[in-house]
This record gives structure tokens, C-alpha cells and sequence, in this order.
């Protein structure tokens, strides 16, 4: 079976546009993509955890616990673009799921591939070698 991060919230969702983006994975990409999920999950239970006002919420952000989570998202969002799986920041702006490719199911109807770059990004979203 294979592989795939569907966008479910951000950037690149439908909500910020016309489709989903989907980008189909390699077996090699699981651990940094593992990786990436785990500190997604962590940063969604920690504000989901926290208190709704808006002084809770400050202090929470301001966290060093907070900080460095989101400063461990930074670096593997760009691990991930450094190796082809995201295309730019805004894969990195977006909540993902990881589930099989399974065209035929309705979280598909309006998905777009973006398929892996084997050589990756540079920071700008072009292909590596471009600058």
C-alpha cells in the first residue's frame, strides 16, 4: 500500500483554496515525516490542553516548553523541503494526515498530487541547484 500526507487544515488545504494537496511518500521519508507528525500532534495536545482565554494562551505560547516545539517544527519542516517531501513554506504552514493513497474516497475529490522532489528545495521552494 502506498503512502501519502493529505492536508486537512492551513495553507494548503481546500479552505485556503480550490483543492487538497497531497504528496505521495517513500518508505525512506517515514522517519523524518514520523517525526514531523509527533511534533504536530504534541503542539495540537498542548494548546488543546490549555485554557481558552486569551492570557493562558500568551503564556502558553511564551513557553519555553511552547518555543520549543515550534523551533523543532521550523527545522524538520525544512529537513522535509531540504529532501523533496514539502515544496515550500507553506507546507510547513499546513496540518497534515498520513494515510493511504486511496484516490477513490471522497478526502481525494479534490486533492492535487505534489510529487516528491528525489533532489529536494532550497529555502525559495525551487528545485535545489536552481539559485
Amino acid at each position: 500500500m502506498d503512502y501519502c500526507l493529505l492536508a486537512i487544515g492551513g495553507d494548503c488545504h481546500e479552505g485556503q483554496r480550490s483543492t487538497n494537496d497531497y504528496i505521495p511518500l517513500d518508505k525512506s521519508d517515514m522517519y523524518l515525516v514520523g517525526q514531523y507528525m509527533r511534533n504536530q500532534l504534541e503542539r495540537d495536545i498542548m494548546f488543546a490542553s490549555a485554557d481558552d482565554c486569551s492570557e493562558a494562551m500568551r503564556k502558553l505560547y511564551k513557553s519555553e516548553a511552547c518555543q520549543q516545539l515550534f523551533a523543532e517544527h521550523h527545522a524538520l519542516g525544512n529537513a522535509l523541503i531540504a529532501v523533496g517531501v514539502f515544496h515550500h513554506k507553506w507546507h510547513k504552514r499546513t496540518q497534515w494526515k498520513l494515510c493511504a493513497i486511496e484516490l477513490e474516497l471522497h478526502e481525494f475529490a479534490n486533492a492535487t498530487e505534489c510529487p516528491r522532489k528525489p533532489d529536494g528545495y532550497n529555502a525559495y521552494g525551487e528545485l535545489a541547484g536552481t539559485r
